[in-house]
């Protein structure tokens, strides 16, 4: 059975919730409607000890092995793929570190002739992403032998790609450009525009609250606006690490009745969530993407942000108007300032159509990704 396998040692599809599955079996019905792969099925081996999820279009095994045992991982893997008789034209991954390894270990225990995809989420050629901790700089050391060996490199923004290839000396036809499916249970909905008539400013913030993710900033920025007296409220929808800190720290400095904590939601949740809220602070010093963005923005909701990649990508598509960037040094004044002139200007209907435009054209670019990456490795010649 030919098929683009996608191995997942750490069982995040099994594991995950609509939105993982609305993404995969999107990638499936792309997948049939290449001309090349139309004869292919995506097919992917997840961790766990039972299978959690009933997909519509793609295939999902599970197979379990410990967690971040990627040898036991590879080795059952490889059982399976052997057992079923399937034949991987491609072999997809989600990191460059132990899911890399991960596949080229199923690979020569397989005997399988077929390339590797590796996908990099973060903002890895940033020497600010480097800066951040001493575990990113042991994985930016580790990471340059599996970039050059993997045979394709997904990445998601165009500033991004520049950092890696400059960074790791790779080749740039090895290297294609998908950015990540944003939530597709809300991209149609309408914002409420008389939330803005309300004198109070509802802020939030969305991200697992780590400081990867930039709460160090945002307990700066609560602690400037409230020492002005701006009258705002903030949310804050996420956990992580770090959670216990910043729930202490911001209750400090904002009474119970101005500042609201939520875990994380599903989609359908998130859409309710929107509604309630007029701007979004995205603080992350390394960004690659950034899809809370380009949701909220969909949603018609502005945001303020310190300059990533991620967000010189988005800038550079939709303009300055609902988009704004602080330097970490920002005073109090400029903030507010900022702000005041997100929240005076409505999200166009130009900058929605331009995020929808490359949001239709996403998974097409991922199956041509896996189409170019099969058609280089046979020119080439197969390991």
């Amino acid at each position: 059975m030919e098929c683009v396998l996608i191995l997942d040692p750490r069982g995040n599809v099994n594991l995950g919730g609509e939105d993982t599955i609305s993404r995969h079996n999107s990638y499936a019905r792309e997948l049939k409607n290449h001309k090349q792969l139309e004869s292919h099925k995506l097919i992917v081996i997840s961790n766990g000890n039972k299978v959690n999820i009933q997909p519509s279009t793609f295939d999902l095994r599970v197979v379990n092995a410990k967690r971040f045992n990627f040898i036991q991982f590879a080795y059952k893997a490889s059982k399976e793929i052997k057992r079923t008789e399937i034949a991987p034209s491609i072999l997809v991954v989600a990191d460059p570190w132990e899911s890399y390894w991960t596949a080229r270990l199923t690979r020569f225990l397989t005997g399988l002739k077929c390339p590797i995809q590796v996908q990099l989420h973060g903002d890895i050629g940033n020497p600010v992403w480097r800066s951040l901790n001493f575990r990113n700089r042991l994985r930016f050391y580790g990471l340059g032998y599996a970039l050059r060996k993997s045979e394709s490199i997904r990445t998601v923004s165009e500033f991004q790609t520049e950092l890696i290839v400059e960074s790791f000396n790779i080749k740039s036809n090895k290297v294609y450009i998908c950015p990540p499916l944003l939530n597709s249970s809300y991209l149609n909905q309408k914002r409420n525009s008389k939330r803005r008539e309300k004198k109070e400013v509802t802020l939030a913030f969305v991200g697992r609250l780590h400081s990867e993710r930039g709460t160090k900033k945002l307990k700066e920025i609560v602690s400037k606006l409230n020492k002005e007296e701006f009258n705002f409220k903030l949310m804050v929808l996420g956990s992580g690490p770090e959670e216990k800190e910043v729930k202490r720290e911001l209750s400090k400095e904002l009474a119970s009745e101005r500042i609201e904590f939520r875990p994380f939601l599903e989609p359908r949740g998130m859409a309710s969530f929107w509604t309630q809220i007029d701007l979004i602070l995205s603080l992350a010093p390394s960004e690659s993407y950034g899809r809370a963005m380009r949701e909220a923005l969909l949603f018609g909701i502005p945001v303020l942000a310190v300059e990533s990649s991620g967000v010189k990508d988005l800038v550079q598509l939709v303009g300055e108007e609902s988009v704004l960037t602080i330097t970490p040094e920002a005073g109090s004044a400029e903030i507010i300032m900022k702000i005041k002139k997100l929240l005076s200007a409505r999200v166009s209907l130009d900058t929605k159509n331009k995020i929808m435009e490359v949001e239709q054209r996403k998974n097409s670019l991922l199956i041509e990704s896996w189409a170019q990456t099969m058609e280089q490795f046979k020119t080439n010649g197969s390991r």
